[in-house]
Parts: C-alpha cells; structure tokens; sequence
C-alpha cells in the first residue's frame, strides 16, 4: 500500500507540473465545499456559473445512477423526442454526465440508442470496459458535429493537495475529451474502473461523491427513482462517501443484473405515464400540441 500511495505521489507532481498554472493555484486555495467551473478550450476558471451563462438560462441536471442510468435514458430520450429543449443547457455526473450525450445528440435518438443498447456492451467484462466500448463506438459512427457540446456541463470529483473538490467542465473542444470526462465522471476505485484514473492531470473520481456536482437553478433533475410513485422500479442509488461500504455498490454498478433495452424502455415508459409532470415544465414540440 505504501508503494501505491509513492507512486500515487511521483505521478501527482508529475501531471501538475502540465495543469495550468491558474487552475492549479485557485484550486489549490478552494475549501473542500468550493466548487469551480473550467472551461476547456480555454482553461478559464469560475467561481459562479452567471459568468458566462445568462441569468434565467434554462438548466436541466441529470444524476449518477450507475447502470440504472439507462433507465434515467429512457426518460431523457422521452423528454427530448417530445418537447423542446432548444434553449435548454445538460449538467450531469457520472451516469448522468453520459446522459447529456442523448439530450444533445443532433440525430435520430433511436440511433444512438441502439449502440448504447447493443449485445456488445454487456459482453465485457466489467462496466470500465462497457465506457470504453462505447467510447469506441462513438468515435467511430460520428464527430463533434453530430452533438451540441457547447451545451454539456459534466460534474466530477476532483483531487487537489488530497482534498476533494467537486469541478464541472464545459466548453469542450472536441468529442474525444467529453467521452473521456463521461468516464472520469463515472470511476470508482476497483468498482467501476481501476484505482486511479485521471483527467485534466488531475486524480478523478465519480461525481456522485460530491455533494452537488450540478450548475445551479435546474428546472428539472432526472434520477433513477424520480418515478417512484407509478412505477415498478423502486431504485434509490446510495448516498455515496468515499469510503463507503464496497457491498452497496456491487448491484447498482453490476451490469449483469440488468437487461439494458429493459431498463431504457422502462425510463421511457415511465416518463410518458408522468406525462402531465413533463408538460407543466417543458413546452411541447409544435408537432406534440
């Protein structure tokens, strides 16, 4: 453990050493409740999301759900597929961070949906390998143009002089650098990913450890038992610590228990029985009135 915990040391010096210098100094100054924005075509940090993002701009936020995420995929592709979101912005964590891909997919949903559905995704090993196939997917069916980046806000925890800070990024230049945040959104220690992973050269972790990995004001936030009350699927994810009890993680993040078409048709279907909750929030499609 000793070793690991050196090695873990050498490579933190090493990676700050290309973390730029105001990121770095700022969040090195932050308590651990601090919670900053960094743009990353820029590097530009924000303590308040205003700064850049109007007033009474329209913010939907999207929580973990570890595999249960395809289910709060149901609902996004419901919501998105029947009203208009246009001048909407997506802020999500973990599950829900690969989540803001479907609110902001330019295409027919169905699509992407399909891929995130195909047989190859449970045929992995383990739900690191399933982000990673699905990474590959991606990158290979389409580009940055297919998807409104501008609009992707993704929470994750942070390390920084071995404290955690919950950091949202935005402002991403290009598809590969969302899908590697969507899965350094999404690790856990040896549950859903190896011990360490980093981004931004920085330690990484799961949103959900944060305390509100999310721009404020949502208008509307999806989680996996936001239906709890007319529907079958009573699922309320954990409330995460960093050293929680390994045990209760084991069935939220194993893909294994799980149908995945069942899950993202169990959201959807969900979504329409709330459909008079939906359009009081969210003006409807003109096709849709």
């Amino acid at each position: 453990m000793n070793y690991i915990l050196l090695w873990m040391g050498f490579v933190h010096i090493v990676r700050s050493l290309f973390t730029p210098a105001r990121v770095s100094n700022m969040m090195m100054k932050m308590k651990v409740d601090d919670k900053i924005l960094i743009h990353r075509k820029t590097f530009q940090v924000f303590h308040d999301q205003h700064e850049f993002l109007p007033v009474n701009q329209s913010v939907l936020t999207i929580s973990p759900g570890g595999i249960k995420g395809y289910y709060m995929m149901g609902t996004c592709a419901y919501i998105k597929e029947h009203y208009n979101i246009s001048s909407m912005v997506f802020s999500g964590a973990s599950a829900g961070a690969w989540n803001t891909l479907v609110m902001t997919f330019k295409g027919d949903t169905r699509e992407l949906i399909k891929l995130a559905t195909h047989p190859r995704m449970t045929a992995v090993k383990s739900i690191l390998e399933m982000e990673k196939e699905f990474k590959r997917t991606i990158l290979n069916t389409y580009t940055r143009d297919d998807f409104e980046l501008d609009k992707i806000f993704i929470g994750m925890t942070n390390i920084v002089a071995g404290k955690p800070h919950a950091v949202i990024y935005h402002g991403f230049d290009n598809l590969e650098d969302v899908l590697n945040a969507c899965i350094a959104s999404s690790h856990i220690p040896l549950i859903t990913g190896d011990l360490t992973t980093i981004y931004n050269n920085m330690y990484s972790f799961d949103g959900g450890f944060s305390k509100h990995p999310y721009l404020h004001g949502s208008i509307f936030h999806i989680t996996p038992s936001m239906w709890k009350n007319n529907t079958g699927m009573i699922v309320k994810p954990p409330r995460r610590k960093l050293l929680g009890k390994i045990d209760e993680y084991t069935t939220l993040f194993s893909k294994d228990h799980y149908d995945l078409s069942q899950l993202y048709q169990l959201g959807y279907d969900d979504a329409h029985l709330n459909r008079p909750t939906l359009d009081a929030i969210f003006p409807k499609k003109r096709n849709e009135e």
